[in-house]
């Protein structure tokens, strides 16, 4: 007998399923802004993602989250190993593109001119096998951004530029995403 899905399948579908179905007035960030192609430099906290990240059946986008820098000044956009690295299939230097492919007109175009980072480092995420069953403590990935085509101060859509202080940790501290 064959299976149409695998019981992880079915609830993905499910919950797939179920997420269409939500208002999107109740869903956060649905503005047009988040979603649609912007002019250089960009700003953060849209819609972005790896220029290679679509199967057969969809493409795929995220969040392109913060901007980084390290100590010599290279500046970096902070987002997700699935969104930035393909959920540890991508290569080095890959393409990160604005929009993310989801959000592309036609869906799924990858357009090469839509690049603004180049993925430079990502954090493995561990699968559960037999024999292991692993700890992940992050899902994280940044990409060097190219020159001009991030804002370099690092606005977010409907945040503006964010504080360069940094706090430690501290529990049931505000916090603000895009």
């Amino acid at each position: 007998m064959r299976r149409l899905f695998v019981p992880w399948q079915k609830r993905a579908l499910l919950s797939t399923i179920t997420l269409v179905l939500i208002p999107l007035t109740i869903l956060g960030d649905t503005g047009p802004a988040h979603r649609i192609d912007q002019p250089f430099p960009i700003q953060l906290g849209t819609s972005g993602g790896n220029i290679s990240d679509r199967t057969t059946a969809w493409c795929c986008g995220g969040t392109l989250g913060a901007l980084v820098q390290d100590a010599p000044g290279n500046q970096y956009i902070l987002s997700n190993n699935h969104v930035l690295a393909r959920t540890n299939r991508a290569t080095i230097g890959e393409d990160i593109i604005q929009p993310g492919l989801i959000d592309q007109n036609p869906v799924c175009a990858a357009d090469t001119n839509d690049a603004v980072a180049d993925l430079s480092a990502f954090i493995r995420i561990l699968f559960k096998s037999k024999k292991t069953t692993p700890t992940n403590s992050v899902d994280a990935a940044i990409a060097q951004v190219r020159p001009g085509a991030v804002d370099p101060s690092g606005s977010i859509v409907d945040i503006g530029v964010v504080s360069t202080e940094t706090l430690p940790p501290t529990l049931n501290v505000a916090v603000k995403k895009s």
